[in-house]
């Protein structure tokens, strides 16, 4: 999906997304540690983006799937984090389950 970038950091700023719902996704305490957590063990290179804890790198087929890929490798990989559903207050073990689960019980809101 084409997010926003942030101009500092060349990211996509936390929760940014297509569906128009994900803006609101990483908010809270918790949420916004843990994504800067991942996000603070990768580093992007001029093909991919890569883990700075270990050789893995994220192919794709553009650099935002490059970097989702590094995500999920450092959230299952080298770091214990989880994120919280603000609406109903759930315990989602990755980034992608509270994707998941804010599409299926939340997508109207």
């Amino acid at each position: 999906g084409s997010g926003m970038i942030d101009p500092n950091t060349g990211m996509p700023l936390a929760g940014a997304g297509a569906d128009g719902n994900k803006g609101t996704i990483l908010v809270g305490d918790q949420n916004e540690q843990n994504d800067q957590l991942v996000r603070s063990k990768m580093v992007k290179l001029d093909s991919c983006w890569s883990c700075t804890e270990c050789t893995f790198e994220g192919h794709g087929k553009s650099m935002s799937e490059s970097l989702n890929n590094v995500y999920r490798h450092i959230e299952s990989t080298h770091v214990s984090v989880s994120f919280l559903c603000v609406l109903c207050y759930k315990q989602c073990k990755n980034r992608s389950t509270l994707l998941l689960h804010r599409s299926r019980y939340h997508r109207n809101k």
